[in-house]
């Protein structure tokens, strides 16, 4: 069985109480900013395959349904980064629960794009597996090294969670964001 190994863990987990949102909204770090979870582009992901990999919980208080979707971006309006993958939405009644998402990922040098895979489940429910539903272009690996740059992250992850209904019980949290080698 192939081993993985953490790389890169999104800094200040567990992050904070995603709250009550009915409108998609990126879950928030343990001090209130975007979670983020950021690429090295020194080439040492070029042609090699890696995971990113999420997991959290989720409540409600009343029938109702939640969806994490995970964007490659860093950017903090949801809409300049783009989406990679989705839960789609998935009953989570009244219940406290689990969910685990997992993508894997190759970073090509030569197109300087992002292919790959996702799957994972939602509150028992199966997600995927399914192919990336965009694929990140002009993403170069080795950008530091190409344009002489060292100015700190440029490439990375986001994730966001939405509920379908408003109430006082709707919780969520992320408690592991990890990139790892695969």
């Amino acid at each position: 069985m192939p081993s993985s190994q953490t790389l890169y863990r999104a800094p200040m987990l567990p992050g904070n109480d995603l709250t009550n949102v009915t409108a998609e909204t990126q879950f928030p770090n343990g001090r209130g900013g975007p979670l983020l979870l950021a690429l090295p582009s020194n080439n040492s992901l070029a042609n090699h395959n890696f995971r990113v990999r999420i997991a959290g919980r989720v409540a409600t208080k009343t029938n109702r349904t939640f969806q994490v979707q995970v964007y490659f971006g860093l950017d903090p309006v949801i809409s300049k980064n783009t989406l990679i993958f989705s839960t789609g939405f998935q009953v989570v009644n009244n219940v406290s629960t689990s969910f685990d998402v997992w993508i894997d990922l190759r970073w090509s040098a030569g197109s300087n794009s992002i292919t790959g895979r996702g799957e994972g489940q939602l509150a028992n429910h199966v997600v995927g597996p399914g192919t990336l539903i965009n694929t990140p272009i002009s993403a170069d690996p080795n950008r530091d090294s190409n344009q002489f740059l060292q100015s700190g992250p440029t490439y990375g992850f986001t994730v966001t969670g939405q509920f379908n209904g408003s109430d006082s019980g709707n919780h969520a949290f992320i408690d592991s964001f990890d990139l790892e080698s695969t």
